[in-house]
């Protein structure tokens, strides 16, 4: 795959307080496919209890804008919770700590 079809990553400041790094695959004019196959689970580490408009046990993933479809298993076991999620989304784990999500 030729270096100008993949966009470079980007850090995305969630208001966790944790940096969640984006690989976003482009075509040459930028473009973001319509269908990605074969790819990893990206698995993200969230502490719950970092200042920020979510409670003391809850992961909140925000989203800007639109365009958004992602799916995501908060309990990282393999099983996805939410599916085509589009937008901003809440999970209350009910107990503070650090959790992987999928």
């Amino acid at each position: 795959m030729p270096s100008s079809s993949i966009a470079p990553l980007r850090a995305l400041h969630l208001l966790t307080g944790l940096c969640l790094l984006l690989w976003v695959p482009t075509d040459l004019f930028g473009a973001i496919p319509s269908k990605i196959e074969n790819t990893a689970p990206f698995i993200t580490t969230w502490k719950t209890d970092n200042p920020g408009v979510s409670c003391s046990s809850c992961i909140t993933i925000p989203t800007t804008g639109g365009g958004y479809n992602y799916d995501v298993d908060w309990e990282n076991d393999g099983v996805y919770d939410d599916f085509g999620v589009s937008g901003d989304v809440i999970y209350d784990y009910s107990i503070t700590g650090a959790y992987q999500v999928g």
